[in-house]
């Protein structure tokens, strides 16, 4: 027997994407780790987390890593006219084969629009090596109906990046001349 979920949403392979919108570009996930659609709430900054990470949530008791995928590509900030939403997924369920035994690692991507779940059917995938998208998180590119769809690789986003260890001056460095009285 089927259980409630599975019979709201049968696997369909036609219905494998969620898609978004972070200035005016396409992007998509794979459905597989998104856990929830949410309205942002109250983030906890942390200074240097990462590239475009603005801090950390409580999401329904979990400690999410909020990344604005704006500040993460380099683009202006959203206009007031914008209704951001969070993408919360696990990380943990993308690139593993065993997904389901690992820890999960909630992300909450910020993007300024979500919109649809889709499929590949009728997609062209395109050779986009040249353009070097690897380097900004990016898995690869579809052509959907004329317009580039470019998918997010999610591992990308899984771990935080490695603190960087700051060194303390030299006394030196602190004071021009030492030996100058006070």
């Amino acid at each position: 027997m089927k259980s409630r979920s599975q019979r709201r949403h049968p696997h369909d392979s036609n219905r494998s994407l969620v898609g978004f919108v972070v200035a005016d570009s396409h992007y998509a996930v794979s459905i597989a780790g998104v856990k929830q659609i949410v309205q942002p709430s109250t983030v906890s900054p942390l200074i240097n987390a990462g590239r475009g990470v603005v801090g950390y949530a409580d999401h329904r008791g979990d400690v999410v890593r909020v990344i604005d995928l704006r500040a993460f590509f380099g683009c202006e900030r959203a206009g007031k006219d914008v209704r951001p939403k969070w993408i919360i997924l696990d990380a943990a369920r993308y690139g593993s084969e065993n997904a389901a035994a690992q820890t999960p690692k909630l992300v909450g991507l910020v993007v300024d629009r979500v919109t649809e779940v889709f499929g590949t059917v009728g997609a062209t995938p395109l050779d986009a090596t040249a353009a070097k998208v690897e380097q900004r998180g990016i898995s690869g590119v579809l052509n959907r109906g004329g317009s580039l769809v470019f998918m997010l690789d999610v591992t990308q986003f899984a771990e935080p990046p490695e603190p960087q260890v700051v060194s303390s001056p030299e006394p030196s460095e602190l004071d021009p001349d030492p030996g100058a009285a006070s």
